[in-house]
C-alpha cells in the first residue's frame, strides 16, 4: 500500500459542497473520484478508479489561509471483486491560496 498512488500523471474529479455553521467557520462535505497513471495517462482505465469521500471544517475569517478539520474514507478501486472501504484518515492543517 505504500506505493498505491505513485505515478507521473493523475486524474481527479472532485464535487465540494461548502455551507457556513458559524461566523467564522464552515462545513466541507466532499466526494473525490480518482486514480494515479503512467506518462501521459497510460493505463487510464475508469474501473481502476477509487471512490473518497469524506466532511469537516474550515475556517473563513482569512481568504488566503484556513485552519482544517476533516475525516475522510477511501475505498478500492472500482473494479475490485471486494469494492470495500479499507482506509481512513484524520487531517488537521492548513491551507494558503485558493
Amino acid at each position: 500500500m505504500e506505493d498505491r498512488y505513485r505515478g507521473q500523471s493523475l486524474w481527479l474529479t472532485t464535487l465540494q459542497y461548502t455551507y457556513p455553521v458559524w461566523v467564522f467557520l464552515d462545513g466541507i462535505v466532499f466526494v473525490d473520484v480518482g486514480n494515479v497513471f503512467g506518462h501521459h495517462f497510460e493505463g487510464f482505465d475508469i474501473p481502476s478508479m477509487v471512490l473518497s469521500f469524506g466532511m469537516g471544517l474550515r475556517t473563513n475569517s482569512d481568504r488566503d489561509s484556513s485552519f482544517h478539520l476533516m475525516i475522510a474514507a477511501g475505498t478500492t478501486p472500482f473494479d475490485d471483486s471486494d469494492f470495500t472501504v479499507d482506509s481512513f484518515r484524520l487531517v488537521i492543517g492548513t491551507g494558503r491560496g485558493f
